[in-house]
């Protein structure tokens, strides 16, 4: 493709609005779903009506916490028995350059564009000058990996998958006077190169996601500078990165280069549902957001019909003495009555019983269909004894674990573009610290620079640790490390005594203190020297361990789960109490954890 020639310049910018156009339904599917998971009080662009039952920030904050909660950690390995010294090097520096990019917010907002639709990352190398890449914050000689908005990408929607298609980019803004004095573009581009005003909307009007909060009419009034719209876009099959203006208004492309990184290009494709000959993923926000309408359309029916349930009174025209003694009377007292039948009370309205029945039902369907959020998010018990939680509780986790593997392979991809930087960039010079094992305590400076790289990119194996990314929580940490003392400590703590390895128990009690968070642990322990035992007579030299007898007894005691609750709730609202069995009735009043 020669975008030098106008005619092809031209065909390809039509085939660029064919594309963005085929691509609205998806934009606007998406900036539904985020205004129903920012609610009603977020902006007055959010959500149309109240989300007194906010069912999608739930999932999306459990799911998050499944898919990127942390920083995940790469593992750099080599089949050259030579180069293992220099594939540990290269993983310290990897894992320093990871946080130095603070990598894991930007998986962590990739993965949730995942989850309303799709996530893309573009990774590339500020070489030459800040505005080499998205934005024009990155520093020059690093790598970066930014996130790819919907609202900014140019896709070939004609492909059936991602390494299919024949271009993708996407949009990003500069200081319009930066780039008119940067020597990168065509001077003579450059000269027809116009301000582009910011807007809440796209060219035919439809309005972004970043109008939610912004707003959607905005101008030049809205920023300090003059910006302009650059749109960059790769093409896989020619090799090369085309820059050219968003509104067109040159005519010609502002820079056209050869393509040096890796061999992946610089964008990189999240999906977890795929759709089969679609390019275009299925989301997860989309699946249930019906039943997330359709839960909160039955709550606020019923909140409206219980704020007009009164209760009045109600007497004959004979008995109105009556009636009006019985109202001031107070409660506990007594009144005189004269007529036979005074009256009676009336209620009226009040909330529908098969309204908040199948209020029940709808959310109880949203949390199967999200993938068992209850017992994902730790929300509430869902099985009667502890070891049928934890079942449920793996079991729940398959659903998402085809999830968490294409979270691995995105962020592995990922990381093996910013490797390749990291191992063929003339400009990095990473000076880091290696401890020597066995002498923790000593540490060895280590300069990754070009001139003390060895080997090449492809003797290298790249990987990612497959759970580093997952959240791990202190309570989580304290029983891993008593099964940890359990198993294996206290079993062979002879052997590990008789190899010279004895057990700290003063930095054990530490972490117990820290993973426990109890703090008073301190206070009511005191560190001494332990005194010597004595021999047992008549087995000299011989200590002997006291006797102990220990008990297990097992008490069982009637639960209660959420899902039990709702069926019980659901069975009264729908035939009454006498329907339901004695055992579901009274796990009503018990407490779920």
């Amino acid at each position: 493709m020669e975008l030098s020639d106008p005619k092809d310049y031209a065909r390809f910018r039509s085939a660029m609005g064919a594309s963005r156009k085929k691509l609205r339904s998806f934009r606007e599917s998406r900036r539904a779903s985020i205004a129903q998971y920012v609610g009603s009080n977020y902006s007055e662009d959010g959500a149309s009506d109240k989300v007194p039952v906010n069912l999608i920030e739930m999932m999306v904050v459990i799911l998050l916490g499944q898919l990127a909660a942390r920083a995940p950690k790469a593992l750099v390995k080599t089949p050259i028995r030579g180069l293992k010294p220099e594939a540990a090097n290269l993983e310290l520096g990897l894992n320093r350059l990871l946080d130095q990019i603070q990598l894991a917010g930007t998986l962590r907002r990739s993965a949730m564009d995942a989850l309303f639709s799709v996530g893309v990352v573009k990774v590339g190398l500020c070489q030459k000058t800040t505005l080499e890449s998205d934005g024009y914050t990155h520093h020059i000689g690093q790598p970066f990996a930014d996130v790819v908005d919907l609202d900014d990408i140019e896709l070939d929607m004609t492909a059936k998958r991602f390494d299919q298609v024949s271009f993708v980019g996407n949009r990003y803004r500069l200081p319009y006077l930066a780039v008119k004095d940067s020597s990168l573009y065509d001077l003579e581009v450059l000269k027809k190169l116009k301000p582009s005003p910011r807007s809440g909307t796209m060219d035919d009007g439809e309005e972004k996601v970043e109008s939610i909060g912004q707003g959607g009419e905005s101008g030049e009034e809205d920023e300090c500078e003059d910006h302009v719209e650059l749109i960059d876009v790769w093409l896989p099959f020619d090799r090369k990165v085309v820059t050219m203006d968003a509104d067109n208004s040159c005519g010609r492309p502002l820079r056209v280069v050869d393509w040096e990184g890796p061999d992946c290009g610089p964008y990189h494709w999240l999906a977890f549902v795929d759709v089969p000959n679609n390019l275009m993923p299925l989301s997860t926000v989309s699946v249930v957001y019906d039943l997330a309408d359709l839960s909160n359309r039955l709550f606020l029916k019923a909140g409206r019909q219980a704020e007009r349930q009164k209760t009045v009174f109600g007497f004959r025209g004979s008995a109105a003495d009556d009636a009006e003694r019985l109202i001031k009377a107070k409660d506990g007292g007594s009144v005189r009555i004269d007529d036979s039948g005074p009256g009676q009370e009336f209620k009226t309205g009040g909330a529908d019983q098969v309204t908040l029945a199948m209020f029940l039902q709808a959310k109880g369907l949203f949390t199967y269909l999200a993938g068992n959020l209850d017992a994902l998010g730790g929300l509430s018990p869902q099985a009667g004894t502890l070891g049928q939680d934890q079942l449920l509780s793996v079991n729940a986790s398959r659903r998402v674990s085809e999830m968490q593997n294409r979270m691995v392979e995105f962020s592995r991809g990922v990381i093996n573009s910013l490797a390749w930087y990291l191992l063929n960039d003339p400009l990095i010079d990473m000076k880091i610290a290696k401890r020597v094992p066995g002498y923790e305590s000593i540490e060895v400076p280590v300069d990754i620079s070009p001139e003390n790289r060895k080997g090449d990119y492809l003797d290298f194996n790249f990987d990612v640790e497959p759970y580093s990314a997952q959240d791990v929580t202190p309570g989580q940490r304290l029983q891993t490390l008593t099964m940890f003392f359990q198993q294996f400590l206290v079993p062979f703590a002879p052997m590990l005594a008789q190899s010279g390895i004895q057990i700290n128990f003063q930095g054990l009690l530490k972490l117990v203190a820290k993973y426990s968070n109890i703090d008073e642990l301190s206070d009511i322990l005191t560190m001494a020297i332990p005194p010597e035992e004595p021999d047992v007579q008549g087995e000299k030299g011989r200590k002997m361990s006291p006797v102990t007898r220990r008990e297990n007894v097992r008490i069982n005691r009637p639960g209660s789960t959420e899902q039990g609750k709702d069926e019980a709730m659901m069975q009264m609202m729908l035939g009454g109490a006498n329907g339901v069995q004695p055992a579901s009735l009274a796990g009503l009043a018990r407490q779920t954890a």
